[in-house]
């Protein structure tokens, strides 16, 4: 799309005139695959639970010339990522009759790089294939920055960078954040000089005046921006496009970027008013006025309508986990504010829950998708359950309650991880399981059963996991337990005999308390860890040095062009004996570890930690750095997001911590 679209107009009609205006053009040149491209992916949609519909029709299609190439090929298209093997027999069969038919190529290519079908000797074959057949042709795919193949990688690039020379058109832009990512791909992160190199001679061509002012181009100007850490780039090329559109959504973003911070809830809500129907604008909005206590119950309402308003006009505008209306419920519950409003949005989460699952689980590009989607649906039915079950507490609807209730317990049993699951997975459920303890108890005091409200209390507190940085409401539960104690006519010694012999180690554990490796060492005695260069570490020994601790798994982008950094940060402190620099690899699979470091080339020391990290360390978030001292454990912030100076601020926040 050249234009940015209007916010103004509902996503549905935007949506029905593109379906159109491609119709129509089809009429004209019915064996167009760009049109035929453009008309499924409009009908699809962002969320793709109409992609039935796209294989019924080019199924009818194909059925009328059961022996054309273009049709072959445009029914395995839609097809492909529901019914691929279907699709892959349909291409071969395209490919037999017109050999030179290029877009078969492609696609074989893309479904050869997939994980479910991954068969890198293939995907080559398909691609050099594509690119001979096409070489003025810059169409590539994503999925590739991952092969294996690090020479069709190179080659690939060395195609889209010659075949670009000279191009300026829509298609160009797109091709250049791609061409970005696959170079990026070939070096180490701390070797992207080259790169880096390339990347300002093509903003120059960017920016200049042949090339046209559309949104792919908007979208390679930002990704510039932000590898090259020029926001200036980005903010300019947002006032030029606004400038051509000024009632787009493009317009809407700089509006937003410009708006009076000194005065943020005013100017938050004036921009939603300006722009009502946009989703992500009301989200914000309404996210930083639920959530600040300055925040009066009015500007509250009115983010509110002005939330509802946009998930009616374009639902599909943010694809959060979980979805916008159940995050909202969510901050509803928790601010106690407009609580009869808690249902319907826990509704509209359901719906959207229902259509993103209805797509993911018949995904068949990825191992385990079924189940995987069940389970992300049943959780975000968990998180809707939580804020209705709180709203009906509040409002005394406790036969609403009872039911809820039990729904809620049904979802928390269906998502309970295996023995064998990983830590990440058994953290996040113990989370949720501490949230609906508070709920039981709750729901109790309420009722006027203060002794089952108070066992409730303290089971959620024995439950919650350790801290992350984002805020929960495990400190809500303690106060509420230790008031109805003292209801109760308990005593203050008799709370602190209760908590002297509790098990409060994960309560407590991430608020910045005591060293993570003395809590290891006494929760698994013996433990002896191995690094990737074959160093021995016990935790008691550890617990007596200053740690500098990078999280990380094989499949995370971030975290492997941190690697290499930390790699230098651990040989600048390689002979300093009282620090340790370590990675925590939290990959379910150990050897994808070993494979990734090998991949990578870099030889820092790794722990296989999938059985433990979440059990000394708070977050799950990753890449995550921690400092640990003998007397505190603090996650690491860099100021500056640019790695190379992520390694001097974390050089010198060792310093400091060994300091005397």
């Amino acid at each position: 799309m050249a234009a940015p679209p209007d916010p103004r107009e509902p996503a549905a009609a935007r949506a029905a005139r593109t379906v159109e205006v491609l119709r129509k053009a089809q009429v004209r040149t019915p064996r167009d695959t760009f049109l035929h491209e453009a008309y499924q992916d409009a009908v699809i949609g962002r969320i793709g639970d109409e992609r039935d519909k796209v294989i019924d029709e080019y199924g009818t299609l194909l059925a009328k010339t059961t022996d054309d190439p273009v049709f072959l090929y445009l029914a395995a298209r839609a097809e492909f990522g529901w019914k691929t093997p279907l699709a892959i027999a349909q291409l071969k069969k395209a490919i037999r009759l017109a050999p030179e038919f290029a877009p078969a190529h492609l696609l074989l290519a893309r479904i050869d790089s997939s994980e479910a079908f991954d068969d890198p000797k293939e995907a080559a074959l398909h691609l050099d294939l594509f690119f001979e057949l096409c070489p003025a042709s810059v169409r590539v795919f994503p999925e590739l920055r991952w092969s294996k193949d690090r020479e069709l990688i190179a080659r690939t690039v060395a195609h889209v960078r010659k075949a670009l020379d000279g191009r300026t058109d829509p298609e160009a832009a797109e091709a250049y954040p791609l061409l970005w990512g696959l170079e990026e791909t070939l070096e180490r992160s701390d070797h992207q000089e080259g790169n880096l190199e390339r990347l300002r001679k093509d903003v120059e061509l960017l920016r200049g005046p042949a090339f046209g002012r559309t949104t792919k181009w908007l979208s390679a100007i930002q990704e510039a921006a932000d590898r090259l850490e020029h926001p200036e780039w980005a903010k300019e090329a947002r006032k030029e496009l606004a400038a051509l559109y000024p009632g787009s959504t493009v317009a809407r973003d700089l509006a937003w970027t410009e708006r009076n911070k000194n005065n943020a809830i005013e100017a938050d809500l004036a921009l939603s008013r300006e722009w009502p129907g946009s989703l992500g604008l009301a989200d914000a909005t309404f996210s930083a006025l639920v959530t600040d206590p300055s925040s009066t119950s009015q500007q509250i309402g009115e983010a509110l309508d002005l939330l509802k308003l946009a998930l009616k006009s374009e639902p599909e505008a943010m694809l959060t986990l979980p979805p916008v209306p159940i995050e909202a419920a969510a901050d509803l519950a928790q601010r106690g504010a407009r609580l009869e409003d808690i249902q319907d949005l826990v509704r509209l989460g359901f719906a959207l829950t229902e259509r993103i699952y209805a797509a993911n689980s018949k995904s068949d590009l990825y191992a385990n998708a079924a189940r995987s989607a069940q389970q992300t649906r049943d959780s975000w039915y968990l998180w809707g359950y939580f804020p209705l079950l709180e709203a009906h507490i509040r409002l005394g609807q406790f036969a609403n309650a009872k039911d809820t209730l039990a729904q809620a317990e049904d979802a928390l049993n269906r998502t309970r991880p295996i023995e064998k699951a990983s830590s990440e997975d058994k953290f996040r459920h113990a989370e949720l399981d501490a949230q609906l303890w508070y709920l039981k108890g709750l729901y109790a005091d309420r009722q006027g059963r203060k002794l089952d409200a108070l066992v409730a209390y303290r089971n959620s507190i024995a439950t919650y996991p350790p801290r992350r940085p984002r805020p929960d409401r495990r400190d809500e539960v303690m106060q509420a337990a230790q008031q109805l104690w003292k209801e109760m006519g308990g005593t203050a010694q008799g709370w602190s005999d209760w908590a002297a012999h509790s098990s409060l180690t994960n309560f407590y554990a991430g608020s910045g308390g005591p060293n993570a490796w003395a809590q290891l060492a006494k929760a698994k005695p013996g433990l002896l860890l191995t690094d990737s260069l074959g160093n021995q570490w016990r935790p008691e020994d550890l617990a007596k040095k200053i740690s500098f601790l990078t999280l990380w798994a094989s499949w995370c982008r971030p975290c492997r062009a941190e690697l290499p950094y930390l790699e230098k940060l651990a040989l600048r402190f390689k002979d300093r004996r009282d620090i340790a620099v370590l990675a925590l690899n939290v990959d379910d699979d150990p050897g994808a570890m070993e494979t990734a470091l090998k991949e990578l080339k870099v030889t820092v020391p790794s722990i296989a930690a999938r059985d433990f990290a979440y059990e000394m360390l708070p977050s799950m978030a990753i890449p995550a750095a921690w400092l640990l001292t003998p007397v505190k454990t603090v996650m690491f912030y860099a100021e500056n997001d640019a790695l190379d100076k992520w390694l001097g601020e974390a050089a010198q926040a060792l310093e400091k911590a060994t300091a005397k």
